[in-house]
């Protein structure tokens, strides 16, 4: 039913007009920042270094086809980093919390 999807850039900007857009559209109630992590990685044939911010959104199952498209028009990666994970969530009154400012 729940799911965490994250991605990661190098630019701040980015996950703010996410994170708000997110949150406006109501598909996620819930979003985690982490500031700049060193992320490596290889990229067209040799190993890079990047300080990258990530950025964790809880939504429902049902809205994460939504939440990958919403990231894919707004990233700033040519290939974006996108992990879905499913979650259970295990408190009752953050569970109602998260359906009431979730859409349906």
């Amino acid at each position: 039913m729940f799911c965490s999807i994250t991605t990661t850039t190098n630019k701040k900007q980015i996950i703010d007009k996410l994170s708000k857009r997110l949150l406006e559209e109501k598909y996620s109630p819930c979003i985690q920042v982490t500031n700049p992590i060193e992320s490596k990685y290889s990229w067209e044939g040799k190993i890079k270094t990047t300080k990258e911010y990530k950025i964790d959104i809880k939504t429902l199952d049902s809205l994460s086809d939504d939440v990958v498209r919403l990231i894919k028009s707004i990233h700033n990666y040519e290939i974006p980093e996108i992990i879905k994970q499913s979650i259970t969530v295990k408190d009752k009154d953050y569970k109602e919390w998260m359906l009431k400012n979730t859409k349906k």
